[in-house]
């Protein structure tokens, strides 16, 4: 029975990576096939934010945060001996920036390398350290996994080679029936940072507030530029119609009411916010770039915005909002789309590529 180690920064936190690692991980355990286990190199929490299997074990390297760098070598030994001392066949780094200890450390080891990329390839070329680590020790893992096919082409011209490169979507764990509860909410959620582009939202909201009278769009999450944002919306006199409500681990009570959801991301490796919209049958609006352009299926179940059009953006919302009938046809569509992310078979997917190495 092969030993599967799901190696993370910190498994405890409450990111898409985290979940969607978390899910791969149980189904695995669950199989019966595979003994499954989980190594951070620090855990901030004491308890995991997403449900992890009792029948999986949780170690970290260390007891505190180490930012990807010099820092990094003194965890080295510590994960050569995990590794031999667990008998791991296969250590998965859930984030690139890790195969720089996994790759040379398993080099004299019999255990094999799967670099899981989270983030778009664009996105990892204009960071320089990510930019670096990726040619020089990504490339030299047993497979690499990326979330969509436009990062699979990129990085299979990078590299040069087609073999154990290979796209696998994240997953949908399930599909709801669309609510009769729906309200006038349009939906964001995400982290306030940079690149995920909240910026926009203030302004698509200046052209939309006057247009959508008792409509309100809800803005669920938090992180390093929260008060900023939160400034630039009461600054611009939007408050009444953006409703910024913080992070809610509850997110699924919002996508039974929304009946838009909106994204302004300008990079993403494949998103998971928007696959949950989509399960609970919400049409979405983002703009056109990979990691959603392989979600959305443009003017069939939601549309896709040039970059970074905020009027064409603000128009396709409006033509949404005020559509019922064009919304519900949408939202059917997507019941169809939906099922080349199931859970099912994305687990399989998982499963043969392990199973190959």
């Amino acid at each position: 029975m092969k030993h599967i180690c799901f190696f993370s920064g910190d498994i405890t936190r409450d990111g898409g990576t985290e979940r969607v690692a978390t899910l791969i991980a149980n189904g695995l355990v669950e199989s019966g096939n595979y003994r499954v286990s989980f190594l951070s190199v620090t855990e901030a929490k004491e308890e995991p934010s997403f449900e992890i299997s009792p029948k999986i074990d949780r170690t970290a390297l260390n007891d505190k945060w180490i930012n990807a760098g010099p820092g990094y070598l003194k965890v080295i030994p510590f994960l050569r001996k995990y590794l031999i001392d667990n008998d791991i066949d296969i250590i998965i780094d859930i984030d690139i920036v890790l195969d720089v200890l996994s790759v040379p450390v398993c080099r004299m080891l019999k255990t094999k390398v799967v670099s899981w990329g989270h983030f778009a390839f664009d996105y990892e070329m204009n960071c320089f350290y990510r930019r670096y680590i990726y040619k020089h020790y990504t490339k030299k893992a047993d497979a690499l996994v990326t979330l969509c096919k436009y990062n699979q082409i990129k990085s299979s011209k990078l590299f040069k080679r087609e073999d154990r490169i290979v796209h696998i979507y994240n997953p949908v764990l399930n599909v709801h029936e669309i609510s009769e509860q729906k309200e006038n909410m349009l939906l964001w959620a995400a982290h306030t940072t940079p690149v995920k582009g909240y910026e926009y939202i203030v302004k698509i909201a200046l052209i939309l507030k006057d247009k959508l009278p008792g409509w309100q769009w809800i803005v669920l999450g938090d992180g390093e530029d929260y008060d900023k944002f939160k400034s630039m919306v009461e600054e611009n006199a939007l408050s009444d119609f953006v409703r910024i409500m913080g992070y809610d681990r509850n997110i699924d009570k919002y996508y039974e009411k929304a009946k838009i959801f909106t994204l302004t991301s300008k990079s993403e490796g494949l998103s998971i916010v928007t696959l949950d919209a989509i399960a609970f049958g919400v049409p979405a609006v983002s703009f056109d770039i990979s990691g959603v352009n392989e979600i959305i299926n443009n003017g069939q179940n939601g549309y896709l915005i040039k970059p970074f059009d905020c009027e064409e953006y603000a128009d396709k919302v409006y033509r949404l909002a005020s559509d019922e009938k064009h919304r519900e046809a949408f939202a059917r569509r997507l019941k169809k789309d939906i099922k080349k992310f199931s859970y099912e078979e994305i687990l399989g997917q998982w499963i043969k590529l392990l199973n190959s190495l």
